[in-house]
């Protein structure tokens, strides 16, 4: 039963009694040094440890040397043998038990709520994991609280101990989660700390508030946490109990006649061996992390600073977790539109009434539509910038696409990044989490980045790739149709060539590079028809010469008559149709038109076969697909 205290009676025991430590003080010594030394070693074991999952060997460093010695067996080294002080020290006692476990079941029940939140919002991790992990971790809630707190406390008094020990705790997460996350840690730090300072007991913390609390974080984080990594932090919990009870064991144990001879089975032979080695080890690494392995890789790429601040997976309009990000692009808007056309990526149409209704018609009736719009998802606040696909198969059930986002930061070269999620569309169905109409994705979401990225190393315009491991923690997960995916965590980054030349036939990427231009104007004469904004018809002479006839109907009707037509001069030129418009009838609306939109049009041809002439406006997203009606090609 948990006992009932009154608020006052719990902030008493927060404030100071007896000979303890006041609410603020000086009196640092060697206590202090060595808690601020160890914090200040976790900071950069916690990032690489975090960052070596895919390694096994930086992996089981993290835990041996990190986990393992310098959070737990270290402190209580030099606290129970080398300063021969008691266990309570650290909080491990069993005094105000009761208060402690009832604290304790109070701090889970208010993180509860969030954790249910963070379950539906990542619904591809497991939930039971994440606690089961979290319960069995010792070592962090032992090295913040019960050593780096209580030693602040003694050296700066109680607010002051409690302050840092939150700021280590968001500390220690940095890099691991972005920084904005990592302030909402220091507040869950200052709840953890003050939370285990009214009992002094570490059961206030763990591992009840601990399992709940920070399941929460790594749930938000997106850690991706398996059985393996369960059992592994179990063993390091019993050998870190085993550990702290030898100790306790041998400082109690009377001296043996033959203790020189079995010297080298005391904590201080063990420990000495063991604090060597691992300071041995914390000084090779620091000249590696910090000097070697960081110039080496400043002479090979500039980290764009965008990259900094970026989320890992886009949202649905309703804040659902949507694709995850996976390549990203660093060029201006030109460049990435001249090289994803000369990979033979078309830009998407827009969402409009149109386009909607002619991807259902292209899915029912299995009709291609090799431009087809993609859903909207957001980053930073808005739906994508750029959108891309790349037809497979003759329907736009299946397909490759990919979105992409600008940022706002520029590089020393004044250019964006362009941050990507690049999927492919498998089939059209129904969304796990929503019940819309959707695409559904494949689950390998790296071969579609592999793919995009394959098809842009095979243009001239790529000036280098280079990767960023560990972007994604989260190695697993569902879009925000319910798609299940899967990641090696890496995220390429492709710099596109600066002032890359225009390609031959073609700057905007046209699909007839290295097609002469005569070819392309003695097969484009004929009469072509499309629906864009109405029935447009557009005869093309052999001698230049040609009209556009456009049939309007509702307000543009109204405004301008039911039908126009344009006279107009046409010729092609580097791949691109250039029309000129020298009137029309009626003169009035006509010359309207002319003086709003301009008499020059030019425009690039993405597609001529016998039967069809795709065009891409000058904004470089609207296409005009038009079907031919009457004419047969010249070749």
């Amino acid at each position: 039963m948990v006992p009932m205290i009154a608020p006052r009676s719990l902030i008493r025991r927060l404030l100071p009694n007896g000979d303890g430590p006041r609410l603020f003080q000086w009196r640092p010594g060697r206590d202090t040094v060595t808690a601020l030394l160890t914090a200040v070693a976790m900071l950069p074991v916690y990032y690489v440890g975090v960052h070596a999952k895919g390694n096994w060997v930086g992996g089981l460093g993290f835990v041996i040397l990190g986990n393992g010695i310098l959070n737990v067996l270290f402190p209580a080294y030099y606290l129970l043998v080398y300063r021969r002080e008691g266990p309570e020290e650290f909080g491990l006692t069993t005094k105000r038990l009761r208060l402690a476990l009832g604290l304790s079941a109070v701090g889970s029940s208010i993180f509860w709520p969030r954790l249910m939140t963070e379950a539906q919002l990542h619904p591809g991790t497991e939930l039971v994991l994440h606690l089961l992990l979290n319960a069995l971790i010792l070592w962090e809630p032992f090295f913040v609280f019960g050593w780096l707190q209580l030693r602040f406390e003694r050296a700066f008094g109680i607010v002051p101990g409690i302050a840092l020990a939150a700021v280590f705790f968001g500390a220690f997460h940095l890099g691991t989660f972005p920084a904005a996350d990592a302030g909402l840690l220091v507040v869950a730090g200052l709840f953890y700390a003050v939370l285990f300072r009214i009992p002094k007991n570490l059961l206030a913390v763990w591992p009840l508030a601990w399992a709940a609390g920070n399941s929460v974080s790594t749930r938000h984080g997106g850690m991706s946490i398996g059985w393996g990594e369960v059992a592994v932090y179990g063993i390091l919990l019993l050998v870190q109990v085993a550990g702290i009870a030898w100790m306790l064991w041998s400082r109690r144990k009377p001296a043996a006649a033959d203790a020189p001879r079995r010297r080298w089975l005391s904590p201080r032979f063990v420990f000495g061996g063991a604090t060597s080695l691992f300071g041995s080890v914390l000084v090779v690494w620091a000249v590696a992390a910090y000097v070697t392995l960081p110039a080496a890789w400043r002479s090979f790429t500039k980290r764009h600073p965008a990259l900094d601040e970026v989320s890992r997976v886009t949202r649905t309009a309703n804040g659902i977790p949507g694709d995850p990000l996976n390549i990203a692009l660093i060029g201006t808007e030109e460049e990435i539109q001249q090289i994803m056309l000369a990979a033979q990526w078309l830009p998407a149409d827009p969402i409009t009434l149109r386009s909607s209704l002619r991807i259902a018609a292209g899915t029912v009736f299995r009709r291609p539509y090799e431009t087809a719009p993609v859903s909207n998802l957001y980053l930073w606040g808005r739906k994508q910038d750029l959108a891309f696909q790349h037809p497979s198969g003759n329907d736009p059930r299946k397909r490759h696409h990919v979105r992409f986002w600008r940022s706002e930061k520029l590089d020393e070269d004044a250019r964006p990044l362009w941050i990507g999620a690049a999927t492919f569309d498998t089939a059209v169905g129904l969304s796990f989490t929503t019940g819309q109409i959707t695409h559904h994705i494949d689950a390998d979401i790296d071969a579609e980045r592999d793919k995009l990225l394959d098809d842009l190393r095979r243009t001239p315009f790529l000036s280098g790739v280079y990767w960023i491991d560990g972007f994604h923690q989260q190695r697993e997960g569902r879009n925000g149709g319910g798609d299940p995916y899967y990641t090696d965590g890496r995220l390429p980054v492709a710099v596109l060539a600066i002032g890359s030349p225009p390609m031959q036939n073609g700057p905007e990427g046209s699909a007839h590079v290295g097609e002469e231009d005569e070819s392309l104007s003695r097969r484009v004469v004929g009469v072509w028809e499309d629906d864009y904004q109405g029935k447009r018809t557009m005869t093309l002479n052999d001698d230049g010469t040609g009209t556009m006839v456009v049939e309007l109907s509702g307000v543009q009707a109204t405004l301008f008559g039911s039908r126009l037509r344009f006279d107009m001069l046409w010729s092609v030129a580097d791949g691109r149709l250039r029309k000129r418009t020298l009137g029309g009838e009626p003169k009035a609306p006509v010359q309207v038109i002319l003086k709003t939109m301009g008499d020059r049009v030019d425009e690039p041809i993405l597609e001529l076969t016998g039967d069809r002439l795709l065009l891409l406006d000058r904004d470089g997203k609207t296409k005009y697909d038009w079907r031919r009606v009457a004419g047969k090609p010249k070749h």
